[in-house]
């Protein structure tokens, strides 16, 4: 498993809310607030290109329409997929698509990056955690919301609490 803290700050990564963000992003935004769980799980982002496959694509057409037709069609259908009619519709679904690049989650990071003394310094405030109903102490701020120290999820504000 890598950490955080050693990837290069280029390091694309795909966050738990399915957004890609650089290394150097991340570490900074859990410096500045207060936990890191909005970005967890972290994982390195893995470059991959899509192309549109002309093979495929027909032989799942014909396989779709299959039930629907009598085996004589099926085979018609089969024999007509020619080497240069496969090439036409691929010279076409290139043309239309090109190649398609994205990202897949690869490695798992481990977050060992903590937030700053500063960012943390007035940020306790009494919460009630929506979920063990906790009223523990509680991390966060008003921008990024608010983190249960008992389960780690979300916690809105208690009334009447130092929090208002």
């Amino acid at each position: 498993m890598k950490w955080l803290s050693e990837l290069s700050d280029d390091t694309l990564l795909i966050t738990g809310q399915n957004t890609l963000e650089t290394a150097e992003f991340i570490r900074q935004m859990i410096v500045d607030s207060v936990s890191a769980e909005k970005y967890k799980p972290l994982y390195i982002a893995e470059e991959r290109t899509w192309r549109p496959s002309a093979r495929k694509m027909l032989d799942d057409y014909i396989d779709s329409v299959t039930e629907d037709l009598y085996d004589e069609a099926v085979e018609r259908l089969s024999e007509a997929m020619t080497p240069e009619m496969i090439a036409a519709v691929q010279y076409i679904l290139d043309k239309a698509f090109g190649a398609i690049g994205y990202y897949e989650a690869g490695e798992e990071i481990f977050v060992d990056i903590v937030p700053s003394e500063r960012s943390v310094r007035g940020m306790e405030q009494q919460r009630k955690c929506l979920y063990c109903d906790s009223t523990e102490i509680a991390s966060g701020n008003d921008e990024h919301g608010w983190v249960c120290w008992d389960c780690l999820s979300e916690c809105e504000p208690i009334e009447g609490g130092d929090g208002e």
